[in-house]
């Protein structure tokens, strides 16, 4: 069995925002709380690790901006299928009712287990500059 981690992007003191990777609880109101009293003050966002390592290694968690590359393959037949050349683009790492995913351009939404050669390179809530390319 996996392990489930989380992580958090909130308010770490006054005007400074951070992302959290300590311990925390989550109450039966849904209420998060840092452990110890340390970590980031309301509003925050709870981010899913995937389970996942991008080809560096570093775990992909929800709200991950990335640079990912799908190979695309002609034709209907699998057995007369050629690979075309791969597409790369910059997608967010989302969670829906099918599972991870990311929004790759020109396609729509795609499970992350579909692409390759993912490459973290930021995230929504330091980055989001990156998405508006």
């Amino acid at each position: 069995m996996r392990e489930i981690k989380f992580r958090i992007w909130g308010q770490m003191s006054i005007g400074v925002m951070g992302m959290y990777y300590g311990g925390f609880s989550i109450h039966a109101t849904g209420k998060i709380e840092p452990l110890a009293g340390l970590g980031p003050r309301e509003p925050i966002t709870l981010m899913q690790s995937t389970g996942l390592k991008d080809k560096n290694g570093k775990e992909i968690y929800e709200g991950d901006c990335a640079n990912v590359t799908l190979y695309l393959m002609s034709g209907v037949d699998q057995n007369e299928a050629e690979i075309l050349e791969p597409e790369s683009c910059v997608c967010d790492v989302f969670y829906s009712k099918d599972g991870f995913s990311v929004n790759f351009e020109g396609i729509g939404a795609l499970p992350l287990s579909y692409c390759e050669d993912i490459e973290i390179i930021g995230n929504i809530h330091q980055n989001p500059e990156l998405l508006k390319k």
